[in-house]
């Protein structure tokens, strides 16, 4: 058992939550109040942590901020709480979408905040930026004596990652990192496309900076999320996910992914607005 809690990001993928809580232990923190600082609320939990877990775009959202504003306030935060004789607290960095981010603005790892190195465990994997879902090949990166724990860990319980699919990583590293350029090219067209057309049918959207979903607000509609989810896709054969399956601060919003062709999406969008269409009538 763990004797410290876990602070993890209120807006998130809910096994990250699920996991700790197998440990014993809760997640600390705050509900998320603002989706462009989407991280910052982690802050107020410095106090009662071990560790933190820093989800970095797509669960379900992800904004610039991510990569300058709330990350660096992170790292500036948990070394100064340490070296002022708090917890040593230990970032774990979810990275999966690192080479997904649209704009200007590059991905930053909290790992490069200065001091943030030797207290940074770093994973990421295959599956979205090589499009490698099914062939399930991650990997992590970090101090070495907390890697040696891990890596005990996983020999006993996956042993080993299949040989096809460390020869298909290999493949993908050598020869793919154009096609990676070409996939976030389409991946930004159907972004604007989404998130435009979204806007104007009064479901307020902001732009998302990475990853391949939109997370709209569906307040205007009176209904939940579940509500709005389940009746959209009875009504109209659509599928959303409702924005409390990643915590609390999600509910009034769904998220919706673009990873489909222009057809498809263009399809589904005009089947939600027949939906509010429908509703107003």
């Amino acid at each position: 058992m763990i004797e410290d809690d876990v602070g993890i990001d209120f807006l998130t993928i809910r096994t990250m939550h699920l996991k700790v809580q197998m440990l014993g232990r809760g997640p600390a923190g705050t509900p998320c109040q603002s989706y462009n600082l989407p991280c910052l609320h982690l802050l107020s939990c410095l106090h009662q942590v071990l560790a933190l877990v820093a989800v970095k775009g797509g669960q379900p959202i992800r904004m610039a901020d991510d990569n300058t504003v709330s990350i660096a306030a992170i790292g500036t935060a948990a070394r100064h709480h340490t070296s002022e004789g708090g917890t040593d607290i230990i970032v774990l960095s979810d990275e999966i979408y690192a080479e997904m981010t649209f704009g200007r603005e590059r991905h930053v790892s909290i790992a490069e905040i200065d001091g943030m190195k030797e207290r940074t465990i770093v994973v990421n994997g295959f599956s979205k930026a090589y499009a490698m879902t099914g062939w399930r090949l991650g990997y992590a990166a970090g101090p070495e004596p907390i890697l040696k724990q891990m890596t005990k860990i996983h020999q006993f319980a996956i042993m080993c990652a299949p040989t096809t699919s460390q020869y298909a990583a290999v493949e993908a590293l050598k020869h793919c990192d154009d096609e990676i350029e070409s996939m976030v090219v389409q991946y930004d067209m159907r972004r604007r496309l989404l998130v435009d057309s979204l806007n104007q049918m009064g479901l307020s959207c902001f732009s998302p900076e990475g990853a391949f979903y939109v997370f709209p607000s569906i307040q205007s509609t009176g209904l939940t999320s579940a509500q709005f989810c389940e009746q959209l896709l009875y009504s109209q054969k659509v599928a959303v996910v409702p924005g409390d399956a990643f915590g609390e601060s999600g509910e009034g919003f769904v998220r919706i992914s673009y990873s489909y062709s222009v057809d498809h999406l263009l399809e589904a969008l005009r089947r939600i607005q027949t939906f509010l269409d429908q509703r107003k009538g």
